[in-house]
């Protein structure tokens, strides 16, 4: 009986070593598939040094953020290869400031480069692998290699702001990830990573990032496939129309609460009116994307770019009626609600040792390092900046933005207001140390 334990036993252990040894090469065979994955990938990385983007065509179209590409008209960005990286001259084709994307062009020399091909943002599971590109805090900028993250899909079709339909992921995203992109396990673009939400002053992700997703971009694309001006383009809205709960200002959704979507008003001669809207219709899809209430009804239309054809469906008197409608330019009153600032980092080798601070909308110098550049040249804690070499300084981002671009050894003028007097310093930049 002991003789056929123990031969029991070690048949079972056999079972159980045979069965550890399959799930390691399952593991390791995920494993391989996603490093191939993640090296083609990477490749397309395009580093904009202040952020990030990525190449989604071979002849060199490139998708980033606004608020990473706006600081300029004209470009030199840098992609992987064996070395340190290659840099390309880049113009801006369009800029979508509300929606937070740029469209920028490679001088390619008519050669192809490396790109992702565009996937289905509608189409992503909540829980499905994902995996990011970027260089946060600068970590790319020394070999232009992107820092590769992963995590799941947390949510999609967030109205968060300005990001109307965007998707949540937990995937690590920090300042320096704007712009890059928010990939499927092949490498296909799901979204471009944008804004990110902290709890604490040091702008690190709390696990919450938002991407602008690729199905947005590609609306946006063929839209205005023939701008190449770098022109601002503008999203779709219906004018005329309001909504229980929630008219059409943008300001008003966002602190609507959500109620079924019934129109409320048409206005006589407006697109609402033309289109066939009627009071009391209750909206259930935009195109083929149900409309779970009156917040995502305009969330939704929001993505779209202005002048594209929609089919609305309502239903009325118990039956539903298929609208068409040409969407009106969307327009914000006053300053355009944009994502919470990146601050874009410096060159590596660059050092001025300042920390600097917002204190009643002034940017105050809160710490100074002892011998640094700015402590030689003067500069005192509780000094409010006002403007760098000639140009307004009205955040940190903007000092940080226009410290960006200059080189060791460079010299800089601050002007700065001490104990209610204006003084201009000069600053002579050096290396990092």
């Amino acid at each position: 009986m002991r003789k056929l334990t123990l031969v029991c036993a070690v048949l079972a252990l056999g079972v159980l070593f045979a069965d550890a040894r399959s799930d390691l090469e399952k593991v390791k065979k995920l494993e391989d598939a996603l490093v191939e994955v993640v090296a083609k990938a990477s490749k397309a990385f395009v580093n904009f040094r202040l952020g990030s983007g990525v190449c989604i065509s071979p002849d060199g179209l490139v998708v980033t953020n606004d608020h990473v590409a706006r600081h300029s008209r004209n470009w030199t960005v840098f992609m992987p290869n064996e070395k340190t990286g290659r840099s390309f001259k880049a113009k801006i084709l369009w800029r979508d400031p509300f929606g937070d994307i740029a469209l920028l062009k490679l001088n390619t020399g008519g050669k192809s480069v490396p790109y992702v091909e565009l996937g289905d943002s509608d189409a992503v599971r909540i829980g499905q692998f994902v995996f990011a590109l970027g260089t946060p805090f600068a970590t790319a900028n020394a070999d232009n290699r992107p820092t590769v993250t992963l995590g799941i899909i947390s949510a999609n079709h967030r109205m968060m702001g300005n990001y109307t339909d965007c998707i949540q992921t937990d995937c690590p995203v920090n300042p320096g990830n704007s712009g890059g992109p928010l990939l499927d396990m092949r490498g296909r673009l799901l979204g471009i990573n944008g804004q990110i939400r902290v709890r604490f002053p040091y702008r690190v992700n709390t696990g919450i990032g938002l991407a602008v997703p690729v199905n947005r971009i590609k609306r946006f694309m063929k839209a205005f496939k023939d701008v190449r001006d770098g022109r601002v383009v503008r999203h779709g809205t219906i004018k005329g129309l309001a909504l229980k709960g929630a008219p059409g200002d943008f300001r008003a959704v966002l602190r609507a609460k959500p109620q079924p979507a019934v129109v409320t008003e048409v206005k006589s001669g407006s697109t609402a009116a033309t289109a066939g809207f009627k009071k009391g219709d209750t909206i259930l899809k935009i195109d083929d994307y149900e409309v779970v209430n009156n917040i995502r009804f305009w969330g939704r239309l929001w993505s779209y770019p202005a002048g594209w054809k929609t089919k609305i469906t309502v239903l009325r008197g118990g039956k539903e009626v298929v609208l068409t409608v040409k969407l009106d330019a969307l327009r914000i009153r006053r300053r355009r609600p944009g994502p919470l600032p990146q601050p874009p980092q410096p060159s590596p080798t660059v050092f001025m040792g300042v920390l600097l601070k917002m204190d009643n909308g002034k940017v105050k110098v809160a710490r100074i390092k002892k011998g640094s550049p700015a402590d030689k040249a003067g500069l005192k804690v509780g000094d409010t900046i006002l403007r760098f070499d000639g140009e307004n300084v009205e955040s940190a981002s903007d000092f940080m933005r226009l410290l960006s671009r200059k080189r060791p050894d460079d010299t800089v003028e601050l002007e700065i207001e001490r104990n209610g007097k204006k003084l201009k310093l000069k600053v002579k930049l050096s290396k990092r140390p």
